[in-house]
Order: structure tokens, then sequence, then C-alpha cells
């Protein structure tokens, strides 16, 4: 990662900066190359026919909580937990 970033400012020095930073903040990220706030996404489109899509902010929506629910349910597993006479039960998700 350290080489990438690196390679980009010298890059960022070659162009005009204010250009390339305003890109990179417009795609989230600040002068450090640090995500402003958390993004996870995969999107992927399969067609014969010519589609059209756009792209909004999703902060306001409960879109992640959604796309959290299916990938626990698809790929979590149930775990419980004793503590005294307590029980949790919970579903943990690790990528592999």
């Amino acid at each position: 990662m350290e080489r990438y970033i690196s390679l980009l400012i010298k890059f960022l020095i070659l162009i005009k900066q204010k250009l390339i930073w305003n890109w990179l903040e417009n795609l989230g990220y600040d002068y450090e190359l640090y995500p402003l706030r958390s993004r996870c996404f995969m999107l992927t489109f399969h067609s014969d026919n010519q589609i059209a899509v756009s792209v909004r902010d999703a902060l306001n929506t409960d879109l992640n909580f959604k796309a959290n629910k299916i990938l626990l349910r698809t790929f979590g597993e149930e775990k419980v937990h004793k503590t005294g006479n307590n029980e949790i039960v919970t579903i943990e998700y690790h990528s592999k």
C-alpha cells in the first residue's frame, strides 16, 4: 500500500494537483489518502441489453444494514457464549 501511495503522490506532482485532489475528494479520500467514511460495496451487471445505472449516497438508507443481514444469514456462524447463568447467542462472520 505504501508503494501505491508513493507512486500516486509522484503522479500528483506531475499532473495538475488541484484536479487530482478534487478527484480524490469526490471519491471520498482526504489529503493523506485515507477514506473519509467507511465504504464497502461490490456491484456486477450482466446484460445483453444496454442498461443505465446511477449511483447515489446510501448513508441515509438502511442498505448497509440489509447487506450485512444477507451476509450473516448466508455465511454467518452461530455461536453460543455462556457467562454464569446468561447465554448470549451471536452470529459471527469472518472473511477468509
